[in-house]
């Protein structure tokens, strides 16, 4: 794994969010360490897009009320005081679910994406079953 280096202001404040995170101004990975930690990643659960710079995790829930879950508990993580980075959640049609990584101050994936998308795939919810076959 590639050192991460942090360049964060004064305050020690994220440059894109404001967050006090640990984890704000890390620096990008390049295209091969991106590949390689996405193959260390739960098998067909995140899409890497390296052009990008992002990682993908998209779903559809069986309920409206499943996929609530599944975002508010994708908010516990990233708020967690040992993580807080942020993931992009998208709720459309009631249960289409999308988590969408990046670093916005690194404008790209950085090890700390990695880092939560391997706790965010311990979260748990349950599909479509139409969904589930596809």
């Amino acid at each position: 794994m590639s050192a991460v280096t942090e360049s964060k202001p004064a305050d020690g404040r994220c440059h894109a969010c404001g967050c006090a995170g640990p984890n704000p101004g890390s620096e990008r990975l390049d295209a091969d360490e991106a590949r390689k930690r996405h193959a260390e990643l739960p098998a067909n659960l995140w899409a890497l897009d390296v052009d990008a710079g992002k990682l993908t995790r998209q779903f559809t829930a069986k309920n409206f009320a499943l996929a609530m879950e599944f975002l508010n508990a994708c908010g516990a993580v990233a708020e967690a005081p040992d993580v807080q980075h942020h993931p992009d959640l998208h709720l459309t049609r009631y249960r289409d679910v999308e988590v969408v990584l990046w670093t916005h101050a690194a404008s790209g994936l950085t090890a700390y994406d990695f880092t939560l998308a391997e706790k965010l795939s311990a979260v748990g919810t349950t599909c479509s079953p139409k969904w589930a076959r596809e």
